[in-house]
């Protein structure tokens, strides 16, 4: 993508291309442009070392970006402790800073992620210790969790997962945990259907977890019957659908946990959930519903 002058490495530029972060002065001016190169807002990156990436809401309207003073070869021996990694968090459409967000530990790590609805932004970096949930048009903490780790929210956004040495499910509105995993996962999935959670465990590569937030039963299944994040559920609610690259799986909804119900190969099939459910809209939907 070309930027006004200036071409724009992919990490950096929003999803549809609408918007890019760019710095100048050596890293110490950051600045955020629209498709045609102009200005919509300008900020300070002097004190927090290079920019380390973007984390875009899905509608696009704010940006967290982080500031790491990992250094620019990210060698631990040549961190500079005077500048302090920091979060920064952006309106697009308004052409605000809305908040910067301390990292005092010294490194950014851990989850950043904002809910389906871009409403909240989840931030898991005080040394794995805590995660806070803010208010992405204001930056105010709305809720704080005394565990932290890799982000994942349900489609609803009113569940949140924080994985790291387990796998701690929290009411989103409320900040009660509903449910602990105990043990490493590489991924958690929510199902659509709302009472399933679906877990890698690291210590078990062959095999994934059902969690049943209901009843809290943990259902192991081999590997196979992995779900993955591109579904979409049919629209009278009794089937999911699962695009894998060229491969879609149908799983009838109350026999989730024990396998897929037909599986059916499809040349070109979606590679995100908005291309499914736009495709499975269409004709190929009402042919699967009917096979």
């Amino acid at each position: 993508e070309e930027y006004g002058s200036t071409t724009m490495p992919p990490r950096n530029s929003s999803p549809s291309g609408q918007y890019a972060l760019i710095t100048e002065e050596h890293g110490a001016v950051g600045k955020l442009l629209d498709r045609a190169g102009n200005l919509i807002v300008e900020f300070s990156a002097r004190q927090s070392g290079q920019l380390d990436g973007a984390i875009w809401s899905s509608d696009e309207r704010y940006v967290a970006i982080r500031c790491s003073n990992q250094g620019v070869f990210a060698d631990i021996a040549r961190i500079d402790t005077r500048i302090q990694s920091r979060i920064i968090l952006l309106d697009c459409v308004e052409g605000r800073l809305v908040e910067e967000i301390a990292c005092p530990d010294g490194a950014v790590r851990g989850g950043i992620k904002f809910s389906p609805d871009s409403s909240l932004l989840g931030v898991s970096v005080w040394g794995g210790r805590t995660t806070r949930l803010l208010e992405s048009r204001s930056g105010t903490s709305v809720r704080e969790f005394d565990v932290g780790g890799e982000i994942y929210f349900n489609s609803a956004g009113t569940r949140i997962a924080l994985s790291n040495s387990a796998v701690n499910i929290f009411d989103v509105k409320s900040g009660i945990l509903e449910h602990r995993y105990q043990g490493s996962s590489f991924s958690v999935t929510f199902i659509p259907s709302g009472d399933l959670v679906q877990v890698f465990p690291v210590n078990d590569p062959d095999h994934m977890i059902f969690i049943q937030m209901s009843t809290g039963e943990e259902i192991r299944r081999p590997r196979d019957f992995a779900i993955g994040e591109n579904q979409v559920v049919s629209q009278n609610g009794d089937r999911l659908y699962v695009s894998v690259r060229s491969s879609i799986s149908v799983f009838e909804m109350n026999q989730l946990t024990e396998g897929p119900l037909l599986s059916t190969k499809w040349p070109g099939a979606a590679e995100n959930p908005e291309e499914l459910q736009q495709q499975l809209d269409s004709t190929m939907a009402s042919w699967l519903e009917s096979n």
